[in-house]
């Protein structure tokens, strides 16, 4: 899966990285971070972390050190590109709606029809600005990381509503209404 970077951002990245040849290798968990990267990085599924580690769900948290099951005596390389991808917020719609499909350079995102109005009032009754304490923050109450791991800077209660949105469609095109167990449905 392709990682968004913002309009401004033009990065070219190219890694190359050796996984443990162990039963079982442990990776300590770095701000912005999720199962999903850490999952990539070591060639394995988010099932697999979240089994080897008693998971019931996927909030991982900076520090904290996971347990890695691979192939008994296999090296595994990895190799990643990112490219430059751009993202098109969509302009004749309100903030909270898209009935648009989006294109950026290497993906499409279909959010045909879906009420973003809908999820934004039953997580945070539309307000932007939310932000009660709970680590979550703004209309679609994002946690940190997950801001982060769409592209998003600061806190999600201090960008705009269009920002949210947008960062939200990269969510949903990610992972489905996954992230809002109740709300999701009014999607």
């Amino acid at each position: 899966m392709k990682k968004i970077l913002s309009v401004t951002a033009a990065i070219a990245i190219t890694t190359t990285m050796a996984v443990s040849t162990a039963d079982a290798a442990s990776y300590k968990v770095k701000a912005g971070d999720s199962l999903w990267s850490v999952a990539n990085k070591y060639g394995t599924s988010i099932a697999a972390i979240k089994s080897a580690n008693g998971l019931r769900s996927n909030l991982i948290h900076p520090n904290q050190v996971l347990k890695i099951n691979n192939k008994k005596n296999s090296v595994v390389y990895k190799k990643t590109s990112y490219k430059k991808s751009t993202y098109k917020a969509p302009v004749s719609k309100t903030a909270y709606t898209s009935s648009k499909t989006v294109k950026t350079t290497n993906t499409t995102y279909i959010n045909k029809g879906l009420n973003w109005a809908a999820l934004a009032q039953c997580e945070s009754g539309g307000n932007p600005s939310i932000n009660t304490g709970n680590g979550f923050y703004g209309m679609y109450q994002f946690d940190l990381q997950t801001w982060r791991g769409v592209g998003g800077y600061g806190y999600p209660h201090q960008a705009s509503a269009a920002e949210q949105t947008k960062r939200a469609q990269i969510l949903y095109n990610m992972r489905g209404a996954q992230p809002w167990p109740v709300c999701g449905l009014r999607l």
